[in-house]
């Protein structure tokens, strides 16, 4: 039961999560889709991400 309970909670924040990225993303491709710059940030922020990520992840 508890299980059940804490996977709705994590599903509820990912979806928030997901809903507001996916708002932000948008609204900055909006006003910065051929900015070279916006590019090299995502580009960037996108692999600190991911080493990120890699660094937390115990395997």
């Amino acid at each position: 039961m508890a299980r059940a309970a804490c996977n709705d909670k994590f599903q509820d924040q990912a979806r928030w999560t997901s809903s507001v990225v996916l708002e932000f993303v948008m609204f900055e491709l909006n006003l910065t889709f051929c900015s070279e710059k916006f590019w090299q940030n995502f580009e960037i922020n996108f692999a600190s991400l991911v080493r990120n990520a890699k660094a937390t992840t115990v395997v």
